[in-house]
């Protein structure tokens, strides 16, 4: 859940966390909505009778709340460069943290500037704490790619749909190291204040492989941009070595398709424009292409 001025679009009404927090923090000041649109949680910036700003997050049916509640609980304690949880209720579903000061560093100068990407890696890297060795993890995902293969279908055109059900077909199931990931990490969830990089929206970490934090900002801000690719890797500390590569593909593929049924399940506009991510996975030739793909 990204800051934005934005229209509530939540399904719980927008008073909910308001009563909440006043319960909480012995009645609020003012507040007001910063919630992203596209998603069923209402975020509020209250003003606390303290004089202290918080972010309230509160929703009667998205999955990403309880999941934001247990890594706060769980695993964000103790990172720096993070909002400070100060309540949380998984029966309420409501999620209260300290404010962070700064600015979205999406569409600022700083999501250009190396330096941005090598404080966001570094925290990431922080974040990245192991979670074992997974034998199911890859049957996991190639599951879920088959139910999205079958949903997809009509929305994919019939040469791209074929050469992502071979790219598939290429991996089997094997052993994958895991990491702690944010889940949703690029310059939309990252915050830039007096030129420090600090992360926010929890609502996505799970246990998965490293790569897959990679995917969003290569098929975004990365691609062309070498320069910014070296500064996130030179804060993750990492490399990608044969195996991360072929990984990669696979979280890829995935959030490919992913991207490609959400766009059509919203009836995003730009649905054109989110095929071409399953595309460049697998590298779809562009003389193959018809010219109405969708």
């Amino acid at each position: 859940m990204s800051r934005a001025s934005a229209t509530s679009h939540a399904c719980v009404d927008a008073t909910a966390p308001r009563a909440a927090s006043g319960a909480w923090s012995s009645g609020p000041g003012r507040s007001s909505t910063i919630t992203w649109p596209l998603q069923d949680t209402t975020v509020l910036q209250v003003r606390t009778e303290q004089g202290g700003d918080v972010i309230v997050k509160a929703s009667a049916t998205s999955q990403h709340l309880p999941r934001e509640i247990a890594a706060h609980r769980d695993h964000l304690r103790s990172l720096p460069g993070l909002a400070p949880l100060l309540h949380a209720s998984a029966e309420d579903r409501i999620l209260v943290t300290r404010y962070l000061p700064g600015r979205l560093v999406e569409g600022t100068p700083e999501e250009w500037q190396p330096e941005c990407y090598r404080q966001a890696g570094a925290l990431l890297a922080r974040l990245m704490v192991p979670q074992g060795t997974s034998d199911i993890y890859v049957d996991k995902i190639l599951r879920r790619a088959a139910e999205f293969l079958r949903s997809a279908e009509p929305l994919l055109a019939p040469g791209l749909h074929a050469a992502v059900t071979r790219a598939f077909d290429s991996f089997a199931p094997e052993p994958v190291s895991l990491v702690l990931t944010h889940g949703d990490f690029h310059p939309r969830n990252w915050l830039i204040h007096q030129g420090k990089v600090a992360l926010i929206d929890f609502g996505r970490t799970a246990a998965r492989h490293w790569t897959s934090d990679l995917v969003r900002l290569r098929h975004q801000q990365l691609r062309g941009e070498p320069q910014l690719e070296l500064a996130l890797f030179a804060g993750l500390a990492r490399e990608l070595d044969a195996d991360d590569l072929r990984q990669y593909r696979l979280e890829e593929l995935l959030q490919g398709l992913a991207t490609v049924w959400w766009a059509h399940g919203i009836g995003d506009s730009l649905q054109r424009r989110r095929q071409a991510h399953p595309e460049r996975a697998v590298g779809w030739p562009a003389d193959d292409r018809p010219s109405t793909a969708l």
